[in-house]
């Protein structure tokens, strides 16, 4: 599962499908920091708090969790 999950083939055919992408669209902000801010942004001014959280179980360079 893990070398699924880290593989750019298998990470593009998921995009590609609408019913895999729209399970994770309820509770995942975005795929970049700038969509995820923007979300919590369009959130809060809708007066719902958020909490952002980088999930990165496949992680390799500490600096990019530590923003």
């Amino acid at each position: 599962m893990i070398r699924l999950a880290l593989s750019p083939r298998m990470k593009a055919y998921a995009h590609r499908q609408p019913w895999l992408t729209g399970l994770a669209s309820r509770f995942v902000g975005g795929s970049t920091v700038d969509d995820v801010l923007d979300a919590a942004e369009s959130l809060a001014g809708r007066g719902i708090a958020s909490s952002v959280f980088f999930l990165g179980e496949y992680v390799t360079e500490p600096a990019v969790i530590s923003r």
